[in-house]
């Protein structure tokens, strides 16, 4: 079997959730049946991996260019390389190709957060030709699959469901990982955690409210994973409400920093409205990490028992869930042990081989 990935979204962003997909199955595919051969493409090597810094790649004219010029010239390279399968990172299903077609839909969120998007219409008219055009879809969850039935209209036996997983990196850090955390930033007094975009749906500012009213946020931090700086109306918060000394925002950190991070939280909060999986929750139980969070779409189908929900619409309902957790050491240890266990539901061998069978039946098909 000759699977062909293009480059599309990693024209999009560097790092990210969906590179991780992709880059984790192209190294574990080949391993699962003899005579696979992938070809994950990369537009252009050479500028990815050396000759540009991140910041002249990304830069928007550049980035436009790039990626107008990777569009015109793919086909003829897919074809080329003559795949049994097309596997669109990033909703892009040229109609040239000749072989079968996948695409994979991560989440509705341009469609159900339309308002929170500048001019997202050619987006969505995109995103559902694509998936019109395809002859197979993966959603990452159940909950995906549903909202594409519901809003799209299509047939559900042309979905397949794959969930995702949390990097092998991701356990409970040892004493020594969890000491050079602290020392290298600082984070010398218990917290609550959140990682991730902290704009619109992600809901971060419920968070921040419900951390405001807390009545023990003077013996704990907030820390925060993600972005390079507060937004005005999340400064304006934290000032208003006495925060500066009880509030870290740290920005990229790699695997280990942010295992070890994991494995020193008292809880973890994602307070989100809408997630298409949620591969954060799946890193939070795999470090032995507690988790609060919403009571909202796919949530409740990754996190199951290893999650106290709360009502994202509420920073009271939010502020009693994590006081819970924190405190009450026997429900506290309950849901760690179900997050160890329910885990195991969740590796990327697991995603290879499910995502293998998807190719193979349409062939068979």
């Amino acid at each position: 079997m000759k699977i062909f990935y293009d480059g599309a979204i990693f024209l999009q962003q560097w790092k990210g959730g969906v590179n991780r997909i992709f880059e984790e199955l192209s190294a574990r595919l080949p391993g699962i049946e003899s005579g696979v051969e992938m070809n994950l493409h990369r537009f252009p090597e050479t500028f990815h991996r050396s000759l540009l810094k991140r910041e002249c790649f990304m830069m928007p004219k550049l980035g436009a260019m790039l990626r107008k010029y990777d569009a015109l010239s793919m086909p003829s390279k897919v074809n080329g390389f003559r795949p049994d399968i097309f596997h669109t990172t990033y909703y892009r299903m040229p109609e040239s190709i000749k072989c079968r077609k996948v695409i994979t839909v991560y989440d509705m969120i341009h469609e159900k957060f339309s308002k929170e998007f500048a001019s997202p219409e050619k987006f969505l008219r995109l995103k559902k030709h694509c998936v019109a055009n395809a002859d197979q879809v993966i959603a990452i969850s159940e909950h995906t699959k549903n909202d594409i039935v519901e809003l799209y209209g299509t047939n559900p036996e042309k979905i397949s469901v794959v969930h995702l997983a949390a990097g092998d990196t991701f356990k409970p850090a040892n004493n020594e990982e969890k000491r050079a955390l602290r020392q290298k930033y600082g984070t010398n007094r218990p917290f609550i955690l959140y990682v991730g975009q902290r704009g619109g749906y992600k809901n971060f500012i419920t968070l921040l409210k419900a951390f405001s009213i807390w009545k023990n946020k003077d013996e704990y931090e907030l820390v925060c994973v993600g972005g390079k700086s507060w937004s005005s109306e999340e400064a304006g918060l934290i000032s208003k409400n006495g925060l500066l000394d009880r509030i870290k925002l740290f920005g990229f950190m790699d695997d280990r920093e942010l295992m070890a991070l994991y494995s020193l939280a008292a809880a973890f909060v994602y307070p989100s409205k809408y997630e298409g999986f949620g591969i954060p929750l799946v890193e939070a139980m795999a470090c032995g990490t507690p988790i609060v969070a919403a009571n909202i779409s796919s949530i409740p189908e990754i996190a199951g028992n290893a999650a106290l929900y709360f009502d994202p619409d509420s920073e009271a309902s939010l502020a009693d869930a994590i006081h819970k957790v924190v405190f009450d050491e026997n429900f506290k240890n309950s849901l760690i042990k179900n997050g160890f266990k329910r885990k195991e539901s969740f590796n990327w061998d697991k995603t290879a081989r499910e995502t293998y069978d998807v190719y193979n039946k349409l062939l068979q098909g």
